[in-house]
């Protein structure tokens, strides 16, 4: 006897309990999870406003110590009290006017390293503060450690620093901040140190399982009710190091009673769904019963369905199924051949459908990737005919779209069509080229660089063979290494002129003091010799060598950029004919060197950069001649300009100019070259053999002398360079004066030199001009002899570099002991002092040596005369 099954109605009910208890614990759940999010919610707007409120009291305290620094450093009576060594007072001036307040603390630091007022507690960051000093700038904010920031600002007079206005605010002390943070009980600061986070007002470190750090308050803000972690800290933008600490205590709370009243809710909604699931169910089982007994009723009249009433677990369905049977039995036949072929149509489909959707997402791989990729991508055929073209390969050459290009042959995009047939030479050679730079051009003909990559492959379908290729754009990187190499020039040419210069102002002070030696016994012996003899012919040609000499030094100083530049009035054809004796001595014997040269032609110029001029040019004419010789003519004329006559859009100003001709019979210049030939660095000169700067340096100096430079060249024809200057018609200047009287006098003169040959020229030359002179090689002993008898001296003279102490210190001490002594420095050459730096000290004049003895004469008869009406 068959087993009678489970009933299916406490099957069902018991399904229907579960499922009704799951859905109540997901509504439950999600209802938590609202109201979880919007209690977080709500606590992270509560601490953004009061973390807002505390981001604005910091920066206000901020701006108020800067803004206290600033009127420090610009107070008067602080930068008095600086200058008179005033400490007393300036200590009094800010404990006055800037006292301590909310956390800020100002304070005036001397420049030796002093502090007024002396802090009371000494901060351990102004031992390291003096680092703050050295640095440029007129304001220095820096966070000393993370709750500490300083304001540090030079006070200065005439350019020299004083000392420094420094403001320190501590967030530490500054009642107002926790004030703010005292208004709400689950917020603080922390500030991390060494990676060891401390609270900022107790002190006391939080160790690692109650906290966790994050960068933003809305990110990581699921807390946890059985977390031991209790704070968060959040990093302060503005505020490196420092950390709002927010305590989670009372959420956790808040969390624990929604939990509950949650749980006390969700027991009468389950007995309630349990009560009203219990009575739908029955009337379900009820309706099943009845459609079971008419199932019997039309099953009896057909007895071949034979269904498996074994397998069924419950009896509702059990009978059922015994009803169907004989109903089923007389269609089992027919759904049993649709089902088959229903199974194998199915099976076709579903395998059609995933080839298909599988070829389609290869394809939109491959269309994303061949859109996308930053690299040109194309093939073409054998006979050069391009077959495909990706969207970067179109950007690449300028073309709107891949049918426009595909239209034109690949030879067309080559800068160079030869180059062309060598690269293909090349690939029929190896069937595979890797990253070969070439020069190609843009549908508008514009030049790009490219890294070419090509393979052939063959079509396994057709046999037929193509070029497959790849093309990186590399214009940007070619652009890149060209600046390089015109910066490393730039750097090498910059590097030669910083040591020449160096070499220059080492040798000009020794070599001026020797010059002044030369020229000074020179001028005695001339006095000394008989008139209208080859004696005084020889010394003064030796005084005139000994200032050429002089003037060399000078315009040495003036190419390394030692000296300022002086523009007077120039004689052009004396300049003409110096250079030509120095270009002689350097040209090729094969060069043949012709003047044309109009006397007494006066600009207003500099001789060193006219010399510049006309050697650069001259130069240029050598090498474009060559070692085939040829000739070189160089004319001088006055012509009358009218206006718009130029070159390279310069044009002259109506009136009378130098023309400055040089003409060469070299192979000359194309037209391209011709654009370029005044562009820096530019050359046809090899590697090594120029710069590029020359004919750009003589154009600036042509221009800065408000003139124009043409050229007139072709090849195979020679070049001529035109320059025109404006000429000086009238002038009152003397150029080349004669020697002038010598004005001498009585008074006592205290000459000071370590130069011992210098000391006894100028004793020798004083002394003959009437004068008293005590000379001293040592400036110490001579402060010294000063000290015991500082109205026995009517006048100083002295050197500016000497050994122990150079002559501007000197002066200082002398000028202590007696302000209105009138004092003279001399100098060969020294980058620290000028005129300007002489009188800020109280010298009266500054010489510059070698110094002709009217000279001398002169500038120490006018200071004399001047300490007198004064």
């Amino acid at each position: 006897m068959m087993k009678k099954p489970p009933s299916f109605r406490r099957f069902l009910l018991i399904m229907v309990f579960l499922l009704e208890g799951l859905s109540l614990a997901v509504v439950i759940g999600f209802l938590f999870a609202m109201l979880d999010r919007s209690m977080q919610q709500e606590q992270v707007g509560r601490i953004n406003v009061q973390q807002a409120e505390l981001r604005l009291h910091l920066t206000d305290r901020l701006k108020y110590t800067y803004s206290r620094v600033e009127e420090i450093h610009s107070n008067n009576n602080i930068k008095i009290g600086l200058l008179l060594g005033m400490h007393a007072k300036i200590a009094e001036n800010v404990q006055t006017f800037y006292p301590q307040t909310m956390g800020s603390t100002f304070y005036i630091r001397s420049v030796d390293g002093r502090y007024y007022p002396q802090p009371r507690h000494r901060h351990r960051f102004l031992n390291d503060l003096h680092l703050l000093a050295h640095r440029k700038g007129d304001v220095t904010q820096t966070a000393v450690n993370p709750h500490t920031f300083v304001y540090l600002v030079p006070i200065l007079r005439q350019d020299r620093v004083q000392g420094h206005a420094v403001g320190v605010y501590d967030l530490s002390v500054d009642p107002g901040c926790e004030k703010l943070l005292a208004a709400t009980s689950d917020l603080s600061l922390a500030y991390r140190q060494h990676q060891q986070f401390t609270d900022l007002f107790t002190h006391r470190p939080l160790s690692k399982a109650s906290r966790w750090i994050t960068d933003e308050l809305t990110r990581n803000h699921h807390w946890s009710a059985s977390d031991e972690r209790h704070n968060q800290l959040v990093g302060m933008e503005e505020f490196p190091s420092l950390y709002l600490m927010v305590d989670n205590k009372q959420y956790r709370q808040q969390r624990g009673a929604m939990v509950t009243k949650l749980v006390l809710l969700c027991i009468p909604l389950l007995m309630l769904t349990f009560t009203v699931s219990f009575l739908i169910l029955k009337r379900v089982t009820n309706a099943l019963d009845a459609l079971a007994k008419n199932a019997h009723h039309i099953a009896e009249t057909d007895g071949r369905l034979d269904l498996d009433t074994t397998k069924v677990r419950h009896a509702e369905f059990l009978s059922f199924t015994q009803a169907f049977n004989k109903v089923l039995s007389t269609v089992r036949q027919r759904t049993g051949d649709l089902k088959s072929a229903n199974d194998n149509l199915q099976k076709q489909i579903k395998e059609r459908r995933q080839m298909a959707d599988a070829l389609q997402e290869s394809e939109a791989q491959l269309r994303s990737l061949q859109d996308n990729i930053p690299v040109g991508l194309f093939r073409r055929s054998m006979d050069g005919r391009l077959l495909f073209a990706n969207p970067k390969m179109v950007s690449i050459f300028g073309y709107d779209s891949q049918e426009e290009m595909m239209q034109k042959p690949i030879r067309q995009s080559y800068d160079d069509p030869g180059q062309y047939d060598e690269v293909m030479d090349r690939f029929e050679a190896s069937e595979n080229i890797q990253r070969l730079e070439l020069r190609l051009k843009r549908k508008d003909g514009t030049p790009i660089w490219g890294a070419v990559h090509l393979n052939r492959t063959i079509d396994p379908k057709s046999g037929v063979a193509h070029i497959d290729g790849a093309i990186i754009d590399i214009t940007d990187r070619k652009k890149i290494e060209d600046d390089k190499h015109k910066l490393e020039t730039q750097l090498r040419q910059a590097s030669k002129m910083e040591a020449l210069g160096t070499l220059a102002g080492g040798i000009a002070h020794d070599f001026n003091n020797i010059l002044f030696a030369i020229i000074g016994f020179c001028e005695l012996a001339l006095e000394d010799a008989i008139q209208d003899t080859c004696q005084q012919d020889n010394l003064k040609e030796a005084i005139t060598g000994a200032q050429r000499a002089a003037e060399l030094v000078r315009q040495i100083l003036t190419f390394a950029r030692q000296t300022e530049i002086e523009r007077n009035p120039l004689n052009l054809t004396s300049i003409v004919k110096e250079s030509l004796k120095l270009m002689r001595a350097t040209l090729p014997k094969s060069i043949e060197i012709r003047t044309e040269l109009d006397a007494n032609l006066t600009v207003l110029a500099d001789p060193t950069q006219m010399h510049q001029i006309i050697v650069n040019l001259g130069t240029n004419a050598s090498h474009a001649m060559g070692d085939s010789g040829g000739v070189l003519t160089i004319a001088l004329s006055k012509v009358d300009t009218v206006p718009g006559n130029g070159h390279r859009g310069a044009e002259l100003k109506q009136g009378p100019h130098a023309c400055l001709r040089i003409v060469d019979t070299g192979h000359g210049m194309s037209a391209e070259i011709l654009e370029r030939i005044f562009d820096p660095y530019f050359t046809t000169k090899a590697q090594g053999e120029g710069t590029g700067m020359g004919l750009s340096l003589v154009q600036g100096i042509v221009r800065s002398l408000n003139g124009v430079i043409s050229i007139d060249s072709a090849v195979g024809k020679g070049s001529t360079f035109d320059i025109y200057l404006p000429v000086l018609e009238k002038t009152d200047s003397v150029f080349h004066q004669d020697r002038k009287s010598v004005v001498g006098g009585r008074e006592h003169i205290l000459f000071v030199d370590d130069e011992l040959v210098l000391t006894q020229m100028m004793s020798q030359m004083l002394s003959k001009m009437g004068y008293h002179v005590t000379p001293h090689n040592s400036p110490i002993e001579a402060l010294e002899q000063f000290r015991h008898a500082p109205e026995r001296f009517d006048l100083v003279i002295s050197d500016v570099t000497m050994p122990d102490m150079d002559g501007p210190d000197m002066a200082r001490e002398m000028i202590k002991i007696r302000p209105d002594l009138p004092i003279v420095l001399c100098t060969g050459y020294s980058a620290n002092i000028n005129e300007k730096t002489a009188s800020n000290i109280g010298v009266r004049d500054l010489l510059h040596k070698p110094l002709v003895r009217h000279e001398l004469s002169t500038t120490i008869r006018r200071v004399l005369d001047n300490r007198s009406a004064a």
